[in-house]
C-alpha cells in the first residue's frame, strides 16, 4: 500500500512539446527523463493533476512495470513494452517512460503528488543552437552548469550539438 506524503515539495512537470518528464523539489530540477506522449488525434492533456495511485505491474504487461495513475481520468504515467516509442507522439494520452525510469520515479513519488503537464517551456528558457556552439560555452553564457543543461535535455547528445535545435535553460519552475 502506498501512503500520501504531503511533507514533501515535490512536483513531476511533463514538456510534451520537448517530449521530457521532470522531476521538480522546491522548484529546481532534480532529474529529467525522455518521454513518449499523445497522438495528435488522442493528445496527451495539459493541466494541473495530481497522482492518484501507484500500481506495480505484471512482468511483460503493454503498460511497463509500473503504473502512476493521474486524477484525470484514465490517463496516466507508465513503462512500455515498446522502448523504441520513446520520443515519439504514440500513445492514446498516457505519457510513456522507459520501464528503468518509470521505476526511479515511482519510488520518488507519492500519492497525491503534483503533475503540472504544459505543451512547452517559455521563450525565455529556451536557447536556440547555433553553429559553432559548444555547450561549455552556452551554460558560460547562462550562468549554468554543463551538468544542468544536460540534466533539463536528456535527449541531446552533447557532442553534436544540432544547429537550430532547441534546448531548455530554465532554472527554476
Amino acid at each position: 500500500m502506498f501512503f500520501y506524503r504531503a511533507d514533501r515539495n515535490w512536483a513531476v512537470l511533463i514538456e510534451v512539446s520537448a517530449k521530457v518528464l521532470s522531476l521538480v523539489a522546491k522548484d529546481e530540477i532534480i532529474a529529467a527523463w525522455p518521454i513518449a506522449v499523445g497522438k495528435p488525434g488522442t493528445p496527451t492533456p495539459l493541466g494541473r493533476w495530481e497522482i492518484i495511485n501507484k500500481k506495480v505491474l505484471e512482468p511483460g504487461s503493454i503498460f511497463g512495470s509500473r503504473w502512476l495513475g493521474l486524477s484525470n481520468p484514465g490517463y496516466g504515467i507508465h513503462g512500455t513494452n515498446n522502448p523504441a516509442s520513446i520520443g515519439g507522439e504514440v500513445s492514446s494520452g498516457c505519457v510513456r517512460m522507459h520501464n528503468h525510469n518509470v521505476e526511479e520515479l515511482f519510488k520518488q513519488v507519492y500519492i497525491g503528488t503534483p503533475v503540472k503537464i504544459v505543451s512547452q517551456a517559455q521563450a525565455s528558457d529556451i536557447y536556440k543552437i547555433k553553429e559553432g556552439d559548444t555547450l561549455w560555452g552556452i551554460a558560460q553564457k547562462n550562468h549554468l552548469s554543463v551538468e544542468k543543461i544536460l540534466l533539463l535535455n536528456p535527449q541531446i547528445n552533447p557532442w553534436q550539438l544540432q544547429p537550430n535545435y532547441t534546448i531548455k535553460l530554465r532554472k527554476k519552475y
